[in-house]
């Protein structure tokens, strides 16, 4: 028996199969074994390493003695990386502390499957008391399409745009502050949806059905197969080999795309209304079917059946959300992206006068993480815990005493400096000295 591997998707997947040496197995996408992964063969496994990085294992398990093993995928994710640190704040008792944090300013996403932030005070599961945190979305960065943008998907680097009239346009997101176009694919019908899954684009194209864009060269897609559908596609969602087509009065459309060439119907379910979109999870298929959602048991698909309804109060065009970022298909105004942002706010009283170190951890969906922590200072002046002793000069003789550093604290730990005078306000003694560092000298 030989053993093969493969990545996936620029790094983000490894494959391992089993297969015997006279015969052959047919693999979807563009597959290469890359060269940081290494192959047991006495084992079994594959151990895959960029640098001194254990990003994960992949095991392959013969199921008879002379037949291929089943094929196992896990994701090998790379971690967040920190780039730079929130510099040190402060807030005075009293007073309004704001603070607005942009993730990608301190964190990197090593796979660029996004990456989520939450915070609390270090060593704690909370902020302080005085401190809340929501989150927000700021306007980021816009690329006008040359249509109406009613569809858009991202996957890595790149948002597939179902642009209406003008078909597929894939616009490259590397930096969604300047999104700037990588290429179009004119379809034949208009382009209401996307949902792109490897290196194909499944196209919800209205009246000429589904249509299958090879996006491996995001420059100059081709088109790989066709569905003509019933009715008019408005939207599409690609789960297994299975691509669900929300196909208005047609209603759910069961199209089996095991063979992208040749897609073949393979069971339909007729809602109530008119399907505009559709998303799946697990077994059921979620379709927006003009006033409400329609729940459709898609366990057999050839023989789709209603779990549910749901009936919503409006519609709306497209969003796909990855990350802290929002890009959503608005219609004329073609794709603008949102950046959600992480927000302090609070009012600290003078009793919570201190130093607070706060964390901030990213989590990407493989549940890798990388953190850094900053300091937020509710600014307060030293206090007196303690008293000075009566102390004893002696004529002609040198005189010193240095003030015990306990004796007046500083609740943010900062550097106390001195300065001295008589009871009754007038200044020291001509013999008497005092520095800003609590020694008194003189004689």
């Amino acid at each position: 028996m030989q053993l093969q591997t493969w990545i996936e998707n620029a790094g983000h997947y490894l494959a391992c199969e089993a297969q015997e040496p006279a015969k052959t197995k047919q693999t979807h996408g563009q597959l290469r074994r890359p060269s940081f992964a290494v192959l047991s063969r006495t084992s079994a496994l594959l151990t895959a390493v960029v640098g001194s990085t254990f990003l994960g294992l992949v095991g392959a398990q013969e199921t008879t003695a002379t037949g291929l093993t089943g094929r196992e995928v896990r994701r090998v994710g790379i971690p967040p990386a920190i780039i730079s640190v929130v510099p040190p704040q402060s807030v005075f008792p009293e007073t309004i502390f704001t603070l607005s944090l942009s993730p990608r300013d301190y964190f990197v996403d090593g796979d660029s499957d996004g990456f989520t932030l939450s915070t609390f005070e270090k060593g704690e599961q909370t902020l302080p008391g005085w401190l809340v945190k929501y989150e927000d979305h700021h306007f980021l960065g816009a690329f006008d399409t040359t249509g109406s943008a009613y569809g858009v998907h991202v996957v890595g680097n790149f948002a597939y745009v179902a642009d209406y009239t003008s078909g597929l346009q894939i616009i490259d997101v590397s930096n969604p502050a300047t999104p700037t176009l990588a290429g179009t694919y004119n379809t034949l019908g208009s382009a209401y949806g996307v949902h792109v899954v490897g290196n194909l684009a499944y196209v919800a194209d209205y009246t000429s059905g589904l249509q299958i864009i090879d996006v491996s060269n995001p420059v100059t897609p081709t088109l790989a197969g066709t569905y003509n559908t019933l009715g008019n596609t408005y939207g599409v969602h690609v789960a297994g080999n299975f691509a669900y087509a929300a196909d208005y009065t047609s209603g759910l459309q069961i199209i089996d795309v095991s063979s992208p060439v040749t897609p073949t119907l393979a069971g339909t379910y007729n809602t109530l209304g008119h399907a505009y979109g559709v998303y799946v999870v697990g077994n059921f298929a979620y379709v927006a079917d003009g006033s409400g959602l329609q729940i459709i048991n898609v366990t057999n698909p050839s023989a789709p059946t209603l779990a549910g309804t749901y009936d919503t109060l409006g519609q709306a065009r497209g969003v796909h959300v990855i990350g802290n970022f929002a890009y959503v298909a608005d219609y004329t105004s073609g794709l603008h992206i949102a950046e959600k942002r992480l927000q302090f706010f609070g009012i600290p009283s003078k009793t919570a006068i201190g130093n607070y170190e706060i964390e901030l951890i990213a989590t990407d969906p493989d549940l890798n993480t990388a953190s850094s922590t900053f300091v937020v200072r509710v600014e307060g002046p030293p206090t007196a815990v303690g008293s000075i002793p009566n102390k004893l000069a002696n004529i002609g003789t040198p005189f010193n005493y240095f003030i015990d550093q306990n004796v007046f604290p500083d609740p943010n730990d900062d550097v106390v400096f001195y300065s001295a005078k008589q009871t009754n306000q007038n200044a020291l003694p001509s013999w008497l000295s005092f520095s800003s560092i609590g020694i008194f000298s003189g004689t």
